[in-house]
């Protein structure tokens, strides 16, 4: 019994003597942790925003019911406009562009969204809400969505044949 009770004193007596010394780390060291931890936290913050800005895409892009979205950059927005609307006409569910703002000025994406005469449904949207899809494929690319607001399929537009109606039906099934 001495022996554990002495054990138990020797680790406290240890322990106590750590927490007694000061640290000593130079200035430039503390400066470094410091900055590494702030960095670190940032990172962890800015993902988990992202993560939130995600879903809020996928929730108003796919609800309510069946419905494709197609995302694309400002520049690209024009020359697909046109094909998009078309399909939208012979679609059956509803249909919206995203425009991706980041990089373009407010006054320059209103003429542009204001440039759409056609049915579909134009929106801005941040980069940030679709880079998860956005690291898979390039812009424009298309999402379709189930019913129940589940991502169905998300390909990338490579020319104005992959947005035959025929293609998108095939892929869509019954929807």
């Amino acid at each position: 019994m001495k022996a554990v009770t002495k054990h138990i004193w020797e680790v406290g007596s240890t322990w106590r003597s750590l927490f007694r010394k000061p640290l000593s780390v130079p200035g430039w060291q503390g400066i470094a942790l410091v900055l590494a931890c702030v960095l670190f936290s940032f990172s962890a913050v800015r993902t988990r925003l992202d993560d939130k800005r995600f879903e809020a895409f996928l929730e108003t892009a796919g609800a309510p019911g069946a419905s494709v979205a197609f995302v694309t950059t400002a520049a690209d927005c024009l020359a697909l406009m046109e094909d998009v609307n078309d399909l939208a006409g012979q679609l059956t569910v509803p249909t919206r562009i995203y425009v991706i703002e980041d990089g373009v000025s407010a006054s320059d994406l209103d003429k542009l969204i204001a440039a759409n005469n056609g049915a579909t449904t134009m929106e801005p949207v941040p980069w940030r809400s679709v880079v998860p899809i956005g690291r898979m494929l390039h812009t424009p690319f298309a999402v379709a969505f189930r019913e129940d607001g589940s991502v169905l399929f998300a390909e990338s537009i490579s020319g104005p044949n992959s947005l035959s109606v025929d293609s998108f039906q095939e892929r869509m099934g019954a929807l």
